[in-house]
């Protein structure tokens, strides 16, 4: 098979795996027979690390690739969603045993009729024809839960590392934090620039599009959120350190740097702009080190 992009073949490698999983959970849940594995190595990763990871995601997330379509997935994913998103509200907001049932039950009963819907109006061929972008608006939001999860846990591990190394949190976020949460763009953009020219152009705008939409809608319903709980006292922040005018600093640097190189070359990109980029960032992080380290103070 020929691929006419790097995309593509990164397309078809990222998907393999899924689709395997997709097709094997419909099989044991049409009552398939069981397929012994090759070897105990293979049956550990594909039970004990693969799967567990995978099928909460397959129950959840609704799909309606005409691909990758498969019934008993769609009606289990609009039955457990709900309560999927339930149990998370418990687990993070949930205080009293009475909201805990009124939640499950309130979950349980609308993902029933979910399902129960998905079940009736869908065929087992192909997937839904009409009102497909309810489905597409219902795999969206429960794709950003599990980024919340995924987010959410990821901080949580960093901060245990933090305390059992002894590691100063601010390093961590710094660094460890920072580049978990900026990898998956990071491997996105670059398989976009190496597409051709529409990609490189799509990257581009993906760079700066995406920690515009993080500081604005991330940042904006955060602060809501906070101030909703905080309320009526004022949500206090403390910046002794200064911390936040330094990275707010090689920020508006950085943007200033692409705002002059970019027009000064004529709307090319080159080699010069790439680099002065990268310079500037290892100036903030050692910049940040020295701040963090106490070596140096940004007041």
């Amino acid at each position: 098979m020929h691929w006419k992009n790097p995309s593509e073949l990164e397309y078809h490698h990222l998907h393999i795996h899924t689709d395997v999983l997709e097709t094997e959970l419909e099989y044991l849940l049409e009552g398939g027979g069981n397929a012994k594995p090759k070897n105990y190595v293979t049956l550990f990763f594909k039970y004990g690390i693969e799967w567990p990871l995978a099928i909460p995601r397959l129950l959840t997330i609704p799909v309606i690739e005409e691909e990758r379509w498969s019934r008993p997935l769609a009606v289990a994913s609009c039955t457990l969603a709900p309560l999927f998103v339930a149990s998370i509200w418990i687990l993070q907001c949930s205080d009293s045993t009475q909201s805990i049932f009124m939640a499950v039950g309130i979950s349980g009963g609308i993902g029933s009729i979910l399902g129960a819907l998905a079940f009736l109006s869908t065929e087992k061929a192909r997937p839904p024809q009409r009102f497909s972008w309810i489905w597409l608006a219902a795999g969206f939001f429960m794709s950003v839960v599990w980024f919340y999860i995924v987010a959410d846990q990821v901080v949580a591990s960093l901060e245990t590392l933090g305390v059992l190394f002894s590691i100063n949190p601010a390093i961590l976020g710094l660094t460890v934090l920072a580049w978990g949460n900026s990898i998956g763009d990071l491997v996105a953009d670059l398989a976009l620039a190496c597409s051709g020219k529409d990609g490189i152009q799509i990257a581009v705008s993906g760079c700066y599009a995406g920690p515009l939409f993080n500081v604005v809608v991330g940042l904006g319903i955060s602060l809501v959120i906070a101030c909703y709980r905080s309320s009526p006292e004022p949500l206090l922040f403390s910046d002794d350190d200064g911390s936040l005018f330094y990275i707010i600093g090689f920020l508006i640097v950085g943007l200033t740097w692409a705002l002059v190189m970019v027009p000064l070359k004529g709307m090319k990109l080159s080699k010069s702009f790439g680099t002065g980029l990268i310079l500037l960032y290892f100036g903030f992080l050692v910049t940040g080190m020295c701040y963090i380290m106490g070596w140096t103070s940004p007041k």
